[in-house]
């Protein structure tokens, strides 16, 4: 079920709740990291479609598993993702240089007053990415030699509106001027080759590293990598089992913790917007009801 395109999320739970006469829905974001709009928002689209089903005379209710971004499945396959990507530079220029070449970890800007909302109960979103980095370059040790630094695409709206920077197309310049040659692109933000990632990073980076005389590898996203669908899975029976009532492993690569306030398991008022809109409860109906 989707936000902005069909399938719609109201249509497929409508349709799904109609055929089977299910009415208990697990929800599975494609969105790893804590913020509105990459969480919260979600479960406003959740709330949203309980109230015009209620209408309708269905009732149904959501779910959802936690923001994954600490989860061991996401992170080795994402550690998976920048080994090849270093790979596939070596194979390119012979050797890595810190001095020649730099690690540019991705991901989507957001405006500095969604980025402060999200570190208002828990890690922010921007500090959930370094978290994710330092694991990675920790995990690949001597095989990762470069200086890696987070970098953000896709910014939209107000020009006067400051949001989260650098933008990768500027970092690049600024990277090609001080005398580096060569950069791995990693889209840690993005879990599959959608259009922010094939425009953002494949075409419009591409294109300015190509003007830069650049050599520019783009990693891949974890997409279907079986240790990222496991994890996904482990994440699913976690959160049923948190419903039931029962203590689970809740396993974490990074100091975080999966089940503090915002990494996962929300609270109602985490990560709001500047209009609070009503939001499907998660963490807090769980932990007053155990």
């Amino acid at each position: 079920g989707n936000r902005n395109w069909d399938p719609y999320l109201t249509d497929t739970v409508r349709e799904f709740a109609e055929r089977t006469g299910g009415s208990r829905f697990l929800a599975i974001d494609t969105s790893a990291y804590s913020c509105y709009s990459s969480c919260r928002q979600y479960r406003e689209d959740f709330a949203h479609t309980q109230n015009v089903l209620a209408q309708e005379g269905i009732e149904v209710s959501f779910e959802k598993i936690r923001q994954y971004y600490n989860h061991p499945g996401f992170a080795y396959a994402e550690l998976d993702c920048v080994h090849r990507g270093l790979t596939a530079l070596i194979q390119k220029v012979g050797v890595l240089d810190p001095q020649k070449h730099r690690l540019l970890y991705v991901t989507h800007s957001i405006p500095l007053a969604m980025q402060e909302a999200s570190q208002r109960q828990t890690v922010g979103y921007r500090e959930q990415h370094l978290q994710l980095i330092e694991w990675i370059n920790q995990e690949l040790g001597e095989k990762q030699p470069l200086n890696a630094e987070l970098v953000f695409c896709s910014r939209s709206g107000s020009p006067q509106t400051p949001w989260l920077e650098p933008d990768i197309n500027d970092r690049l310049e600024e990277l090609a001027s001080s005398g580096v040659e060569g950069v791995v692109v990693v889209p840690l933000g993005f879990v599959s080759d959608h259009m922010e990632v094939k425009y953002d990073l494949d075409t419009e980076a591409a294109q300015t590293a190509k003007d830069l005389g650049l050599d520019y590898v783009r990693a891949a996203t974890v997409g279907i990598d079986p240790i990222f669908v496991s994890g996904l899975v482990d994440a699913a029976l976690e959160r049923a089992a948190q419903y039931r009532g029962e203590r689970v492993d809740s396993p974490a690569v990074t100091s975080e913790g999966p089940l503090s306030p915002g990494s996962g398991s929300c609270s109602t008022t985490c990560c709001m917007g500047r209009a609070p809109k009503p939001t499907t409860p998660n963490w807090d109906s769980l932990t007053e009801s155990n």
